[in-house]
């Protein structure tokens, strides 16, 4: 099995688990699993996403009268549009000028310049973007050398424990050493994915 869309490397999971005769393969599902785990759980990816063509269609959960928050961060941001008509769609017209709306590289919101994006709560209009969002890759590699460095320590957590070669040594009371297989989701592993967890996805 290939991995798909990865937040750790095989390596990454081997060091975990100190076993670095268990198959590839056998990682490669353990990390593939793990990836849309944190997926599920933050309710958002952590790649590239190109919308300098063909425009994203904001979900109106994602504004809050003066204030659109992404599920990623910002890296270009070009054309801003909000409409009331979905079946005339955007026009020249819907368009704010870019001294309208502020945001900065690398963060995830987008603010009106003195006004709003829509008077009323929750936002009933429509807005589309064009610019591009996340993480970039470059040469195809994977993970991208720019995912924050908290989400790959949590996937390889999972996924040292998903792959059934995470055994940890436990000391009991009687000073007998035994060794315990954890195959759960890491209390680490959920504190570290907590701050990227999007809660305006959840309603959409």
């Amino acid at each position: 099995m290939a991995l798909e869309r990865p937040y750790c490397s095989i390596s990454d999971v081997s060091g975990e688990t100190q076993n670095s005769d268990a198959p590839d393969s056998l990682y490669e599902n353990a990390i593939n699993t793990a990836s849309r785990y944190v997926e599920e759980y933050c309710q958002t990816d952590f790649w590239f996403h190109d919308y300098s063509s063909t425009a994203l269609e904001v979900p109106r959960s994602w504004v809050t009268k003066n204030i659109v928050t992404l599920p990623w961060p910002i890296i270009t941001l070009t054309d801003l549009w909000v409409y009331s008509d979905r079946e005339i769609g955007a026009v020249d017209n819907d368009k704010f000028d870019f001294d309208e709306y502020y945001f900065d590289v690398g963060r995830s919101q987008i603010r009106a310049e003195g006004g709003v994006f829509g008077e009323q709560h929750p936002f009933v209009l429509n807005m589309e973007l064009k610019g591009t969002f996340g993480y970039p890759i470059t040469d195809n590699e994977t993970p991208p050398a720019t995912l924050p460095q908290s989400i790959r320590r949590a996937c390889t957590l999972i996924a040292a424990n998903f792959s059934g070669e995470n055994n940890k040594q436990v000391v009991g009371l009687d000073g007998v050493v035994t060794s315990m297989l954890d195959t759960s989701v890491p209390s680490e592993a959920t504190m570290l994915l907590k701050k990227y967890r999007q809660w305006s996805n959840y309603a959409l």
